[in-house]
């Protein structure tokens, strides 16, 4: 096995060689892949989204991320913030 740094948290681990050779063995988990898969790499915090979303609709808070409205509810529910405040 060979000791890998992940490109994400910089964490080191161990992956087989074949994992290399396809391309793979890049992140140390599946929660590290899937955050550099995000389209948005760095997403509010949760008081800077309650902010946006006092000012702007869904719609245009997702328009200055480039994600849509339904990204921004999403965003919010795993915040674990009201919706029925911001409609």
């Amino acid at each position: 096995m060979i000791t890998r740094q992940c490109l994400l948290c910089s964490k080191g681990f161990l992956t087989y060689p074949c994992r290399l050779r396809r391309g793979d063995g890049k992140y140390c988990s599946s929660t590290c892949a899937d955050k550099s898969r995000r389209k948005v790499k760095e997403r509010p915090t949760k008081d800077e989204l309650v902010a946006l979303l006092d000012y702007h609709t869904f719609a245009e808070t997702g328009k200055m991320f480039g994600v849509t409205g339904r990204t921004i509810k999403n965003w919010a529910k795993s915040y674990d913030l009201d919706l029925t405040i911001f409609c």
